[in-house]
């Protein structure tokens, strides 16, 4: 939620807004950062293949 109101926060402040160790922080920051490129890029390959006429398959 801290990152939704304020994207700007450094990871230190996001430390202490969210009462986390850097740590831990850093893990979940990282998780959530993969989770959104491999989204943005599978539905990149998806939107290639719906384009060409290809069946889609998950």
């Amino acid at each position: 939620m801290a990152l939704q109101a304020d994207g700007s926060l450094s990871q230190r402040a996001l430390v202490e807004v969210v009462g986390l160790s850097q740590n831990a922080c850093w893990r979940r920051l990282r998780r959530l950062i993969d989770g959104f490129e491999l989204s943005v890029v599978t539905s990149h390959f998806v939107m290639e293949e719906m384009i060409a006429g290809q069946p889609v398959s998950f």
